[in-house]
């Protein structure tokens, strides 16, 4: 992108910190079901007209489960890894929505 679009190129230049994945963020070697799943699962949610973002929703943790063979306590775990990714990915959206709310004075 920074090859094709100036404005992206000169950001880059300026802030290669923001190319690099901090070591916390990475991906553990164990978890690779676990990101396909978050990937097919991550849109599959409530979206407010005001902006607001919901969970994902039960029923589509639950019908990907089921497609996939994932019952009994393995889906126990597989729900609660979907919703701590989930409720990570909601704070950190509601916080980037945050920062980027121009201020006013009253604030």
């Amino acid at each position: 992108m920074a090859a094709e679009e100036p404005d992206c190129a000169a950001f880059v230049k300026e802030r290669p910190d923001v190319l690099t994945r901090p070591d916390d963020a990475a991906w553990p070697s164990w978890s690779g079901s676990l990101q396909v799943a978050w990937d097919a699962l991550r849109d599959d949610r409530h979206y407010g007209a005001m902006g607001g973002l919901g969970r994902i929703h039960f029923a589509a943790i639950d019908h990907y489960a089921a497609r996939f063979g994932i019952d009994g306590a393995a889906f126990g775990e597989f729900a609660a890894l979907i919703r701590a990714l989930d409720d990570e990915y909601i704070a950190l959206t509601l916080e980037e929505q945050k920062r980027a709310r121009p201020t006013t004075e009253q604030e």
